[in-house]
């Protein structure tokens, strides 16, 4: 039959269920498991999440945080990263998990973190690199090329960048963290791809690591959040007309003088309750901490997952379909490249996964580099100047909750498959598609049926 070719033909001991009950499959490569309302007809043994072998591609001079986008307007992801000494590297992506060769252009001293967004209205990326004491920004062509340089003054020690509206005029602004000036530097876009002159923003955690924004206090306003070297994280809140309120720190680990300590940090709702969270990666101490938000713009540490290895970077994403945020961290080890910690929903993470790549890790990034709708990983190796892409190849999980005359399915929104259902396992051509329109929960398509005792099963197929 399906799978194992084993059918389970006694039913006595299934009721026709009056309390609900939630079970759960995971697909096979074609055919997924098969569930009915009463139980899991098959369980194949497939583990949590499954990545390809790693790609790897060779470049020079590898450095700093990278960013990807649409530069040619092909639909594939393409990579920009800044180079060592002063450029930007572009390669173009084939659709697949690969590039196509380096092009560079000049950029001011010292490029490091890049940024793709449209700067300049006619929609087409441009690239902004931090720099030594500026932003270099050339605007996109749409064709995978880029215009003339120009600079910008950013402060001294320029290393982390973000784009936002911090302003609310609909053109995009640039934060950079000076990493040794203990500031925040902000300079609030023209809309033709110049800037206003910068406004910096104390703060005090240390040598300042990686920067994000989001709203973190749900007023509209974007906030900006950066991770500091003696163990913290420093929060400006928006005010919306591109200032910022006073500085607030939350201790993530332990103070250390070594100016890695806390590098990276993300942003999202690790235990869905509608409000946003903070997770860093902390060096030193091996480990990545998350902090939770209270909608205030305030966060408390509540959980430290050890990852083994020193962790430069952390990203975030689902990796199994579940709709519930999984972890993933550049660690600084060849064995161990990558960490993957699966999130449980409640903020917490039974499950550990690595990527190996023979190669030490400083940076790592979540996105679909192959038209799957499936979230890769795509690592970089500073060390080592090599760029690695794992294609996700987990099969997605079906799950099925009954309750008195509904029974409800619910899968991840991955392209590719489709809902069936029969009633008759001992002939395959009796399967046939689910009609009703999914809705998307979380991440996951959810529909509802009938329920029919312990006689229609359904399946994934792709």
């Amino acid at each position: 039959m399906i799978g194992t070719n084993k059918v389970v033909k006694d039913y006595s001991y299934m009721k026709k269920s009056v309390a609900p009950k939630r079970i759960a499959v995971r697909a096979v490569a074609v055919l997924a498991g098969v569930v009915s309302s009463g139980f899991p007809f098959l369980v194949p043994a497939v583990p949590p999440v499954q990545f390809s072998p790693p790609v790897h591609s060779s470049y020079s001079n590898v450095f700093g945080m990278l960013a990807l986008g649409d530069l040619n307007g092909d639909t594939n992801l393409d990579v920009v990263g800044g180079f060592f000494p002063g450029r930007v590297g572009v390669l173009l992506g084939n659709g697949d998990g690969t590039f196509t060769g380096l092009t560079n252009y000049t950029m001011d001293s010292s490029a490091g973190s890049a940024a793709l967004a449209d700067l300049n209205g006619d929609l087409n990326l441009d690239v902004i690199t931090a720099n030594a004491s500026s932003i270099s920004v050339r605007l996109g062509n749409g064709n995978g090329t880029f215009g003339p340089l120009t600079n910008f003054f950013a402060g001294n020690s320029s290393q982390s960048t973000v784009i936002g509206d911090f302003n609310n005029d609909t053109r995009p602004d640039v934060a950079v963290a000076n990493a040794t000036a203990n500031t925040l530097s902000v300079l609030l876009g023209n809309g033709d791809g110049s800037f206003a002159p910068r406004v910096p923003y104390s703060v005090s955690v240390g040598t300042l690591g990686r920067l994000i924004t989001a709203d973190f206090n749900t007023n509209g306003a974007l906030d900006l959040a950066v991770a500091g070297s003696d163990g913290s994280v420093a929060v400006r809140l928006g005010n919306g007309n591109g200032t910022f309120g006073a500085a607030s720190n939350f201790v993530a680990t332990f103070p250390y003088s070594f100016a890695l300590n806390l590098q990276g940090l993300a942003a999202t709702d690790f235990n869905r309750d509608g409000i946003l969270d903070l997770v860093t990666a902390n060096y030193i101490d091996r480990s990545s901490t998350l902090l939770l938000g209270d909608g205030s713009g305030s966060f408390h540490a509540a959980v430290t997952n050890y990852v083994t290895y020193e962790p430069f970077n952390v990203t975030t994403g689902d990796f199994n379909g579940d709709g519930i945020p999984d972890l993933a961290t550049a660690n600084n080890n060849s064995s161990n490249s990558v960490t993957l910690r699966l999130g449980d929903g409640d903020g917490t993470s039974s499950s550990t996964n690595y990527l190996r790549a023979n190669a030490r890790a400083t940076f790592v990034t979540v996105t679909d580099l192959n038209h799957d709708t499936v979230p890769d990983v795509f690592m970089a190796a500073n060390s080592t100047t090599n760029m690695f892409v794992f294609l996700n190849q987990t099969a997605p999980t079906l799950e099925i909750s009954q309750a008195d005359a509904q029974v409800g399915l619910t899968w991840p929104d991955w392209t590719g498959y489709q809902l069936e259902s029969t009633t008759n396992l001992a002939d395959a051509n009796e399967w046939g598609a689910v009609t009703n329109i999914p809705v998307l929960i979380n991440g996951r398509n959810a529909v509802s049926n009938s329920y029919e005792g312990d006689s229609r099963f359904y399946r994934l197929k792709k």
